[in-house]
């Protein structure tokens, strides 16, 4: 049940991702700017992308810095991209590899 959950949510990710291309494109795209926690962001990407890690036994490793302060964003396509970009990541990292996202303070 739950494969086939986690494979309906990524299939359900990829068409929204490719609405949103068709969005950007035309124009017509419009952000949802509320304040995001970055762990908490980081951390649902990383149970969305969990399954594929098992499967090609890659570890999965979050270094969150703490007490970072909350920032506005469009939490569901800001972490979208994220589930993309680790996604990716995993599909080019060998077997027994690790894939790490680090989140610090930027730089002012």
């Amino acid at each position: 049940l739950t494969l086939s959950i986690n494979g309906s949510q990524t299939l359900l990710g990829l068409i929204n991702d490719l609405l949103d291309v068709s969005k950007m494109e035309d124009g017509s795209m419009k952000l949802d700017y509320a304040p995001v926690d970055a762990s908490e962001l980081v951390n649902h990407a990383l149970n969305q992308v969990a399954l594929l890690s098992l499967q090609k036994k890659i570890a999965l490793d979050a270094q969150i810095a703490p007490g970072l302060p909350r920032f506005d964003a469009d939490n569901e396509k800001l972490r979208r991209t994220l589930v993309n970009l680790l996604g990716n990541a995993l599909k080019f990292t060998p077997s027994d590899g690790t894939v790490t996202v680090a989140v610090r303070p930027g730089m002012n």
